[in-house]
């Protein structure tokens, strides 16, 4: 019962894979370990995608009765169903840094008999892997900016012979021209091979102006 149970925690806790998904769905237990295999990681983030038909839609979460949105005092990684909670739900422990803080008295509950919320499934942030956050007024630190696409970008060999490379680009140019990106935008192009490469798009310029940086260990932003 507690591995069934723990299962149907996890699925619910967890982002669907439409929104967030890994190249790898076993994690390597130790840097020897992930040495040894040699499998490369990545992330596919799409934090706007469309909901699937079978998918519950995304649930808001308004903390405005709370005073602002619940966060580390130390890293701000926001409240979610995986934090621990200690002294009857007077505290709670962030699962990203560790760092243990008060739950204020606004957003206080007591713990059920098996140490957590007994009100998690009435909270999306505690119950649910993606939750859409109405941001309060605090948040609005300046009038809102216009959306910005960096599009980053595999040139090596490998990505130039297989014609990766050709369909990006493609599809970028593509999408710029369908007329479906927003008017107010602003837009950027990293590109990578064995190093990085950023590029001034200045208007003024006769020709995009290409800037490298070989250092991988220690990036910097050349413009």
């Amino acid at each position: 019962h507690d591995i069934t149970s723990l299962l149907k925690d996890s699925e619910m806790f967890n982002s669907p894979e439409h929104f967030l998904r890994s190249t790898c769905g076993r994690l390597p237990n130790s840097v020897s370990t992930k040495q040894k295999c040699n499998i490369p990681l990545g992330i596919i983030l799409q934090p706007l995608a469309p909901l699937p038909a079978d998918i519950e839609p995304v649930r808001d979460v308004n903390h405005g009765a709370v005073g602002s949105i619940v966060r580390c005092n130390k890293c701000r990684t926001y409240i979610n169903p995986f934090v621990q909670w200690e002294a009857n739900g007077r505290r709670w422990n962030c699962n990203l840094c560790g760092a243990s803080q008060a739950t204020t008295d606004a957003y206080f509950y007591n713990l059920d008999e098996t140490g957590k919320r007994a009100d998690r499934f009435q909270r999306p942030e505690l119950c649910k892997g993606v939750v859409e956050y109405i941001a309060p007024g605090e948040y609005m630190v300046r009038p809102p900016q216009p959306p910005v696409f960096m599009f980053v970008i595999d040139v090596s060999y490998t990505a130039v012979v297989t014609g990766m490379l050709d369909a990006v680009v493609a599809s970028i140019k593509e999408t710029i021209q369908s007329g479906q990106m927003p008017g107010r935008m602003q837009m950027g192009v990293i590109t990578f091979d064995t190093s990085v490469h950023f590029y001034n798009l200045n208007s003024n310029l006769s020709q995009p102006q290409m800037l490298v940086v070989s250092d991988l260990e220690d990036l910097f932003l050349p413009l």
